[in-house]
């Protein structure tokens, strides 16, 4: 007998009869890890999470169980990566955007709520609307505060009509 056949014949099943029930255990304890990765920290998750240990105690065999467990983790796993270059592509190509949107509250100059009177919306709002009625088209908006120099901060039409709309509102700014 040589080193080759006792390995086949002893050792591999062995092994394997000493694992194979390691294997159900850490494919159990895979699947919350795959389930956060494909769904995040969601309700969904935690239902996909109940189904898929379901569909583990119908599998057969633990090995299989494995198998089945690190398939959810790989597909997690990609999940997980699209979604993060995604976001990591949307945030350098509206890097500005995102810093403008997280800014309001942290920026110098910060409005209050209350801080700005009805009239003074109002009037803003009615100056939006002449302006876009005497500059008709889909172009960008460029809005020049009174203090700003020379620099313009240019928005999107459908945003202009958007601050519009909140200035004139009953209670602008309120909070």
């Amino acid at each position: 007998m040589t080193a080759k056949d006792i390995l086949l014949a002893v050792i591999i099943p062995l092994a394997l009869a000493e694992l194979g029930p390691w294997c159900g255990w850490l494919a159990a304890k895979v699947l919350p890890l795959a389930a956060k990765l494909h769904y995040g920290e969601t309700e969904r998750a935690a239902v996909r999470l109940e189904e898929w240990s379901d569909d583990l105690d119908d599998i057969p065999g633990q090995l299989t169980k494995l198998a089945y467990a690190f398939g959810q983790l790989a597909a997690g796993s990609a999940v997980s990566a699209r979604r993060k270059a995604t976001r990591a592509t949307a945030y350098r190509s509206q890097g500005a955007l995102f810093e403008a949107y997280e800014m309001p509250g942290k920026a110098a100059g910060a409005v209050r709520p209350g801080a700005v009177d009805a009239e003074t919306a109002l009037r803003a709002a009615r100056r939006i609307g002449d302006y876009l009625t005497a500059h008709p088209g889909a172009d960008p908006v460029r809005i020049q505060g009174e203090l700003a120099g020379d620099d313009a901060l240019v928005v999107p039409r459908t945003v202009a009509v958007m601050l519009a709309q909140i200035l004139g509102s009953r209670d602008p700014l309120r909070g």
